[in-house]
């Protein structure tokens, strides 16, 4: 009589999904029926369980440049070295793969299209101030500074018998070289500053003599500074 093929019940081999069923070399799926008049045999057929593949693709993130993106990946992927241009004043710090920061060539585990985003962080370059200091507002001085940060020069005091004169930087220009506190803004490079002096100017003075009455003349004394006789 008829007979209605049941569920799979056995378990399935290695990388294997249950087909179908195999009744005298014909395929019958389950719940399909036959017509039952000998004993019967029905044999399982076994086919590869489909690879299910993902992509990665990359986000530059405010970096310049383009990474072309990974196909056909599925389970373990080991993250690239970054192929992004940085942007100014900043590089490469690490890949964010769902919020969680991966370096590169860590493995990461690919179930679903993926996006592996850049992070940067900001490069300090070298302040090396001659003469001076280079802070931060009135804080502590510094030697190094990130890109866009608002540095402030101070000169020291100036030798004996001189004053200052102005800055002589490298790298960046200074709101007002003639002053002896100025600021810049840090460029994504190193600045170098020197603070120089100049003599003090001498002073001098003329004296002149009155006869009051008297007759002559006597020249004046000119160039004189502090005591005179």
């Amino acid at each position: 009589g008829e007979y209605t093929l049941p569920a799979n019940g056995f378990t399935a081999p290695a990388g294997k999904q249950f087909k179908a069923w195999s009744v005298d070399g014909i395929e019958k799926a389950v719940g399909d029926k036959i017509t039952v008049t000998a004993n019967t045999t029905v044999t399982a057929v076994w086919e590869d369980i489909p690879v299910v593949t993902y992509t990665v693709s990359f986000d530059a993130n405010g970096g310049t440049g383009t990474m072309t993106d990974v196909t056909g990946v599925s389970g373990e992927y080991t993250l690239p070295a970054n192929g992004f241009t940085d942007p100014d004043g900043k590089q490469f710090k690490a890949w964010s793969v769902g919020g969680v920061e991966k370096a590169a060539g860590d493995t990461i585990t690919v179930t679903a299209n993926t996006t592996v985003t850049a992070v940067w962080e900001a490069v300090e370059y070298n302040v090396t101030v001659t003469g001076g200091t280079a802070s931060v507002g009135a804080g502590t001085p510094i030697t190094k500074a990130t890109m866009g940060t608002t540095v402030t020069l101070t000169a020291g005091a100036a030798p004996s018998g001189q004053m200052f004169d102005k800055w002589v930087v490298n790298g960046v220009v200074v709101a007002d070289a003639n002053s002896a506190t100025t600021t810049f803004v840090m460029p994504a490079g190193n600045v170098t500053a020197e603070a120089t002096y100049k003599n003090i100017p001498v002073v001098t003075y003329t004296v002149t003599f009155n006869a009051n009455g008297g007759t002559g003349s006597m020249a004046d004394a000119t160039g004189v500074s502090g005591d005179y006789v």
